[in-house]
């Protein structure tokens, strides 16, 4: 790539720990929520400033799991699934499409890479505790007493747990009948997982992966000077320390937030904080 008389300019931006944030600290979207559209191009070259020449902006993401109607009920990789599970899933699914219209369609300075998502059935299940319970009370040679206590506890841990399945019972009658509120729509999903003692767990592979990959290629192709990692994940440390041994520079960048991705910015040669004024600034506008 011919070099011109600004530095070169990659930035490499973590989706997740990018949005995850917003979600944890809402004082930061303000009126327009964690999932307000950015302008990703304006976000490259805002981090890119005006002394360097902003190149492409790298986005990392999984791509999400879709859930599939069946005969017996909505399944997402082939685990079968509660309605309001399935419910949540396509609200992802649509948000996810979203990203990549906006992407596809309206930059040709960004770049979206996805990984998968790894799927799998988490319950909070409390029989293992008691059993534990009761043969410590037993060992440590605790009386009738403690027994009855345990007994007791146990029962009301049962009763507890029938409730809140009862609750959850009537909530799914209250979203069949059209009564639960728009605004309050947004939480229903895992908050009837809750009810449910289980949810679904998400984990992304190959984001991180993907990453790393590419920002090492784009050095061995020497395609930039400097990288601009927007990410909060210390397991990217070892990728800095890597770039900025062949003489090149990385910089931090990161919503401006207490204790978040210091480790990484630490390694870093200088970091970007984001707040948001910044913010309000990225957010695509109707129509343009």
């Amino acid at each position: 790539m011919a070099r011109g008389p600004q530095r070169r300019t990659m930035v490499f931006v973590d989706y997740s720990a990018l949005r995850d944030t917003l979600k944890k600290n809402p004082h930061l979207a303000g009126d327009a929520g964690p999932f307000a559209e950015i302008d990703f191009e304006k976000l490259g070259r805002l981090l890119a400033g005006e002394d360097r020449e902003f190149i492409r902006l790298n986005l990392y993401t999984a791509t999400p799991v879709e859930a599939e109607d069946r005969d017996d009920g909505p399944y997402m990789h082939n685990l079968r699934v509660h309605e309001h599970e399935a419910y949540r899933a396509r609200a992802v699914q649509r948000t996810f499409q979203d990203l990549v219209r906006q992407v596809d369609g309206r930059s040709s300075f960004t770049d979206l890479h996805c990984g998968r998502m790894v799927l799998r059935r988490v319950q909070l299940k409390h029989g293992p505790a008691f059993e534990w319970a009761k043969d410590l009370f037993a060992a440590s040679g605790q009386g009738k007493e403690a027994m009855d206590f345990f007994l007791k506890a146990a029962d009301l841990n049962a009763r507890a747990r029938g409730a809140r399945e009862e609750l959850g019972r009537r909530v799914i009658q209250l979203k069949e009948q059209g009564l639960i509120p728009q605004e309050m729509m947004s939480a229903y999903a895992w908050r009837l997982s809750e009810l449910m003692d289980e949810q679904l767990d998400f984990t992304e592979k190959g984001v991180d992966t993907q990453l790393t990959v590419q920002m090492l290629e784009y050095c061995m192709n020497d395609s930039f000077d400097d990288a601009i990692l927007f990410a909060a994940d210390e397991d990217y440390i070892p990728l800095v320390e890597a770039v900025k041994r062949t003489g090149r520079r990385v910089i931090h960048a990161f919503w401006a937030v207490p204790n978040v991705g210091w480790p990484l910015q630490r390694v870093c040669d200088s970091s970007i904080l984001l707040g948001k004024d910044e913010l309000k600034d990225l957010l695509r506008r109707e129509g343009a």
